[in-house]
This record gives C-alpha cells, structure tokens and sequence, in this order.
C-alpha cells in the first residue's frame, strides 16, 4: 500500500519563478519509506540540469557585478528554455495547463472475459482525489479498536 503523503502542483500556466513545472508527489510506504515521485517532461531534463547548477552558485558569493549579471542572464536563458520546452509541449497537446490535471492516467490493467488485457485509465484528478479519500479514511480508522 502506497500513501499520497503531499502533492504539489507546479503545472499553473505562469509556473514557478524560475521556470520549472512539474508535479510532485511524496509517498508513504507500507514499511515506512518515504520517496518522491516527480512527473514533468523527459525533455526538460537538460534545462534543469543547468537551472540546478545555477542554483547552487549563491549570487553572494559572486564578487562582481559583471558575474552576478552572468549569473542572472543565466538564469534568464535557463527559465526561458523551460517555458519554452514546456508551451510547445502544451501546445502538440492541444491542451490548456488547467486541463492537463483531468488527463487519462494508467492506474492498471485488467483482464476481459475473453482473456485479454486491458488498460485501466482514469483522469489525474480522479486519481488524487481517490487517493486523498483513502488516505483521510485510513486515517479516520487508525484509532479504531
């Protein structure tokens, strides 16, 4: 059994400040690990990259001007590179960022009476709604005797 712990939604149209959209999920396990799972574009990847390794140089520890502005041109470049990764990504959907929550997910499988598979899909926001209904129900019981 898995438990939907925190669910953050990055996906709004405007995004973060530095570009970054995505959701993340942190998960309770049944033995008591928790993880966080992190669902946003493969493309995306070499963006972040570079946007995490501009996050680690502080700006205070820049000593001049000319490298702090490096740093924010940077910075810039890296946010413009995300929203632009992403807007096209939105756009190939067809989709406005609002409607990507009610989009099909695969929740699982199935077999049909003749014996074949079958995927189950369920939208994104159906999932969490569930997961967060079972979550506040196992809660309720936990001091049930």
């Amino acid at each position: 059994m898995v438990k939907t712990i925190e669910f953050d939604d990055f996906l709004k149209t405007e995004g973060r400040a530095d570009g970054y959209r995505a959701i993340h999920l942190q998960l309770l396990f049944k033995d008591g690990i928790s993880g966080e799972l992190q669902i946003r574009l493969k493309k995306m990847d070499k963006a972040l990259t570079k946007s995490h390794k501009l996050y680690k140089i502080k700006t205070s520890g820049l000593t001049t001007a000319k490298g702090a502005a490096f740093h924010d041109a940077a910075l810039d470049s890296v946010k413009k590179e995300l929203d632009d990764i992403w807007f096209d990504a939105l756009q190939k959907q067809g989709l406005g960022s609002e409607e990507l929550i009610d989009t099909n997910i695969h929740v699982g499988t199935r077999i049909d009476a003749a014996g074949d598979e079958v995927d189950i899909v369920q939208p994104m926001r159906e999932f969490m709604e569930n997961d967060a209904k079972a979550a506040q129900a196992l809660e309720r019981l936990k001091d049930c005797k």
